[in-house]
């Protein structure tokens, strides 16, 4: 009875040591200025590389194809985050207007803050169809 208690614990020790080191993080990589080189040269190329390409990097940097993968995809998230604040990104509201109608009597530029911010109206306007004329004999 005490051999089955032992027996017991020490299966229970043991698979809590193997959940411990399968649970273990990974180091943090430092990724050099010439392993950087070579990740940023392919990335500006091309910002989606495939398998054969990650694994080309992988044996020119030495670093593990996982890391770069990382990498690829934590770049192209600070990309995308730089463009969305730019001033040539379309895709934000105008925050000024200028007074067209004031320039051309004048001549000068006023640039004005938006009193309100431009907004496309998503509201449907449903018109009910016209009746179509019914003929009697």
């Amino acid at each position: 009875m005490l051999s089955y208690f032992i027996i017991s614990v020490l299966l229970s020790w043991f698979n809590f040591l193997q959940q411990q080191n399968s649970q273990q993080k990974r180091a943090r990589t430092r990724i050099t200025d010439d392993q950087l080189k070579i990740l940023r040269a392919h990335f500006d190329i091309n910002n989606s590389p495939s398998e054969d390409q990650i694994q080309e990097m992988a044996s020119q940097s030495g670093l593990p194809p996982k890391v770069i993968k990382h990498w690829f995809r934590n770049t192209l998230f600070k990309e995308r985050q730089r463009n969305k604040d730019s001033p040539y990104n379309f895709n934000n509201p105008p925050s000024t207007t200028l007074n067209l109608e004031e320039y051309e009597k004048t001549g000068e530029a006023k640039v004005m803050p938006l009193a309100q911010p431009i907004v496309e109206s998503t509201e449907i306007i449903v018109k009910e169809a016209p009746k179509t004329p019914t003929f009697t004999k």
